[in-house]
């Protein structure tokens, strides 16, 4: 698997910085009192001491410094983002790569139900997956996005645009089993209800595409936990994922999406 890994997040807004340092200072004070008490140290000479130090810590912590707003730069389509977003000023310093591919949602796009934001990385993550490895395998993308950009209806709208290129397939995994009614809402988010949604712990063992499951297309969602549970007879759910066409099975159809990755082991 090859990725292309880009790190983005919302800002946190002023009033909250304010209080996170009026936390710190009353931490700072409280450390201070208690060695002053201990006999550690003068409280005159501390007080001398502590401007410079805080004046360097300020000046270190400038968020300018570090971080700088996020703006897609190679794609006009969509609406802006409704949360302001960073990414580091190392990535910031870094061009993307040229957009090429072009999106079939269009009923989505002028409805505004994806940022711009949103829509450039199923942009970015649709044209590496024209691109195969030296070993044959498919490109892969990665998306670094922190809380809040909204990788879950990002990951929705990626799955519509390969249905509306006549991909009927697609595996979503992710960390809880309850988090299955939040994939189902971010496809109804979009527009996606008519894209079934089959939840792989509620399956029998038997095979997707089985008269006994009937799973012809849609989304199948599991768990990293459900690829290591078994049945009875031996059943495994990641064989019946991988013998499943059009899934893992030749020929692929559909896209293959793994949320919160941190959490596989």
């Amino acid at each position: 698997m090859d990725f292309l890994a880009g790190s983005r997040q919302v800002t946190r807004s002023l009033p909250q910085q304010r209080r996170r340092a009026r936390k710190d200072e009353s931490l700072a004070d409280a450390y201070t009192d208690a060695r002053f008490e201990d006999g550690l140290g003068d409280p005159a000479q501390a007080a001398e001491g502590t401007d410079g130090e805080e004046e360097e810590e300020e000046e270190i912590q400038e968020p300018g410094e570090t971080f700088s707003d996020y703006h897609p730069s190679k794609l006009s389509l969509g609406i802006q983002h409704p949360d302001p977003v960073v990414e580091t000023a190392s990535l910031a310093a870094v061009e993307p790569p040229d957009v090429h591919y072009q999106l079939h949602i269009d009923d989505v796009i002028q409805a505004g139900l994806l940022s711009g934001l949103q829509l450039e990385s199923i942009v970015y993550a649709c044209q590496r997956h024209e691109g195969f490895l030296p070993d044959g395998s498919r490109c892969g993308f990665f998306i670094g996005d922190g809380a809040g950009v909204g990788k879950g209806r990002t990951i929705a709208g990626l799955v519509l645009e390969n249905v509306k290129c006549g991909r009927k397939r697609h595996l979503w995994i992710s960390a809880g089993s309850d988090l299955v009614v939040d994939a189902r809402r971010d496809l109804d988010d979009i527009h996606a209800s008519d894209v079934p949604l089959h939840a792989l712990n509620k399956l029998p063992y038997d095979a997707l595409d089985s008269p006994q499951v009937g799973v012809q297309e849609g989304v199948v969602f599991s768990t990293y936990a459900s690829l290591m549970s078994s049945s009875a007879r031996g059943a495994t759910r990641l064989d019946q994922l991988v013998t499943c066409p059009g899934i893992a099975a030749a020929p692929p159809t559909g896209s293959h999406c793994v949320l919160l990755c941190h959490r596989c082991k």
